[in-house]
């Protein structure tokens, strides 16, 4: 049997990311908006632990969204993104396809903090556009995967 008494108790222990340039690793997925419940691209950015560097292991949350003109999903973002993937393939069947590309990808972001509003606390957020190419490789034992080539399918 589970038992609830009501009381909220504030967490004591949340401390806000610093504002700063962070190593991270994005996971993207589908996910609706709570309001109208239309699809937008979530964004994870985990804050990597394999390199030095505080909060490791924290996340911070950003979304990609449609324009309600237009109705495409902005594509700043995802330039912006692309752009942060050394040489990043830039055509995609479908936004699936970007989605499973993006995931697992490591870059730089820039974090800083929207202060509280009305009933919301101040939070860590992620600087708009604010990605760039990563400068660590990941240490855990992977080494980046290069493409092989047939030197006879070179045209010179």
């Amino acid at each position: 049997m589970l038992h609830f008494d009501g009381k909220v108790q504030e967490n004591k222990e949340f401390e806000l990311i610093e504002e700063g340039d962070y190593e991270v690793t994005l996971e993207a997925e589908w996910a609706k908006t709570k309001s109208s419940g239309e699809q937008y691209i979530n964004c994870k950015f985990t804050i990597r632990k394999d390199v030095d560097q505080k909060f490791g292991g924290r996340m911070v949350f950003d979304g990609i969204y449609k324009n309600k003109t237009t109705g495409e999903y902005n594509s700043s973002k995802i330039n912006a993104i692309l752009a942060a993937i050394p040489c990043a393939k830039m055509d995609f069947n479908d936004y699936d396809e970007l989605i499973q590309y993006i995931n697992g990808q490591n870059m730089i972001i820039t974090i800083k903090t929207q202060e509280a509003q009305g009933d919301y606390s101040a939070r860590s957020i992620v600087e708009f556009c604010s990605y760039r190419t990563t400068e660590h490789l990941p240490q855990n034992g992977e080494k980046p995967k290069l493409e092989e080539i047939d030197p006879d399918s070179l045209p010179f």
